[in-house]
């Protein structure tokens, strides 16, 4: 019977029709046919007894309920839902009537008038099906106060306490086809929604494996921090670092969007920054930006899309103090802090600048106001150069730390409190910033939603 029962379910099911509507044909089938069972049920009872009118009429019924399945598959699932919505109810008031008030066929309307409200997903189509069920109800209580019946049935509480129980189980079948539809498009959904996880969390390690390990920037920046908060498991936000020709490159970047979409442009323009340094031996961090954005508006901005990065691109030129004293520096052809010295900083800044904190002072450094990406204005970016000394303490971020929502008025918190806030906390070593800057935005943020990718970096010279 259950493989009956959901081979009539399935019917009018294509391999090509969408899993909601797959779902919305099964409910309508399968609610259908509940009307079938209690039809031949009453078939059998009025043939016992020589009713034989009422025999013709539940065998209509039979047709009625059974009709929804092959208009389904022959018409559509529009036709079948009207159908049986408008039918069931015809066919209960046109029994009731001729049967008259004490058999209590009108009782069938308690189980009508529901599926409407379930096998209609707009709540205007299921509110007009079920006022269609209210008002053939109505007219049949009207035509049993009105006419007599067109049947006196001797056994009429029999079959009233008959229709009670129907109504009673009917009500219970639909209300578990619902749930069991409702649960396997929740087991559907919960398996769809692991298999996308699984799949994102993978792109995180991958693109993970993109941004600058903590072992390589602890190589050239000895005191350093990274608060790095995606908004969702991968970000349009990201840090890279390279080395090349003496030379140590520290990006900060917001991509275009976030998630998903953000992510694959962070992976686009990690992808074009290291083609520029590495490849094309750009070494400016200016043109280094200026290559990015051609290549950007020559790969994605073809049809006119804007999509493209903020940035912060920093240079660190080291001078090998090995050479000074006449030693041989052939034998380590990277960088390292233990036999170099910083000797320059220049940086190119695309809606972004680093922060400067000097003696309890905020210096708020140059940008040029454009994006890496095709916009407004497609001039060289600027190449910067930074005057420091030993104690300075340089900040590189996203706009998604100031962009939080939050605090008790649930407004922005804005670059003028986040640049205080790294004033307040600059001399603190670097770890303590970290969680200081971490505590303060999730206490800022609270119950409300990250609405953005943030990423903060914290250099001390």
């Amino acid at each position: 019977m259950k493989k009956l029962f959901l081979n009539i379910t399935h019917y009018g099911i294509k391999a090509e029709t969408p899993a909601d509507i797959k779902e919305q044909i099964k409910l309508v089938n399968g609610i259908s046919v509940l009307g079938v069972p209690i039809c031949l049920t009453y078939i059998l009872l009025f043939l016992m007894t020589g009713y034989y009118d009422l025999v013709v009429a539940f065998a209509l019924g039979v047709l009625v309920f059974s009709l929804p399945p092959f208009l389904i598959k022959m018409f559509g699932l529009n036709t079948g839902r009207y159908f049986i919505s408008v039918m069931a109810s015809v066919f209960f008031g046109s029994v009731s009537v001729m049967t008259g008030k004490d058999t209590g066929f009108y009782l069938g309307f308690l189980v009508i008038s529901v599926p409407p409200m379930i096998i209609f997903p707009k709540v205007k189509s299921a509110l007009v099906f079920t006022a269609i069920s209210m008002l053939c109800l109505i007219l049949s209580i009207a035509g049993n106060v009105l006419f007599p019946p067109t049947y006196v049935i001797p056994f009429a509480m029999g079959i009233y306490l008959l229709n009670l129980f129907t109504v009673f189980m009917a009500t219970v079948s639909v209300v578990f086809i619902f749930k069991t539809e409702l649960s396997d498009s929740r087991e559907k959904l919960t398996e769809k929604n692991k298999e996308i996880t699984d799949s994102i969390n993978y792109a995180k390690r991958i693109q993970y494996t993109l941004l600058a390990h903590d072992q390589f920037l602890s190589k050239y920046l000895p005191g350093h921090f990274v608060l790095f908060k995606p908004k969702d498991i991968v970000s349009g936000d990201f840090y890279w670092a390279t080395e090349r020709e003496n030379k140590f490159y520290l990006a900060v970047c917001d991509s275009t969007g976030h998630g998903v979409p953000g992510a694959f442009m962070s992976l686009l323009n990690i992808g074009f920054l290291s083609e520029a340094i590495n490849e094309k031996d750009i070494y400016e961090p200016h043109k280094v930006l200026n290559h990015v954005r051609n290549r950007l508006i020559d790969s994605i901005s073809k049809d006119g899309g804007k999509d493209g990065m903020d940035a912060i691109l920093m240079s660190l030129e080291f001078r090998d103090k090995s050479s000074e004293k006449g030693q041989d520096s052939t034998q380590n052809s990277h960088l390292s802090t233990l036999n170099s010295q910083l000797s320059t900083i220049t940086y190119a800044g695309a809606n972004n600048h680093p922060i400067l904190i000097r003696d309890n002072r905020i210096i708020e450094l140059a940008k040029d106001k454009m994006p890496v990406g095709k916009g407004e204005h497609l001039n060289s970016f600027t190449l910067h150069s930074i005057e420091t000394k030993p104690g300075d303490m340089l900040y590189l971020y996203t706009d998604g730390y100031a962009d939080q929502f939050g605090g008790p008025k649930g407004k922005k918190f804005k670059y003028k409190q986040l640049n205080e806030l790294l004033l307040s906390i600059s001399k603190e070593p670097m770890d303590k910033q970290q969680q200081k800057l971490n505590t303060v935005f999730e206490a800022w943020k609270g119950n409300l939603e990250q609405v953005d990718d943030v990423c903060i970096i914290g250099i001390k010279i």
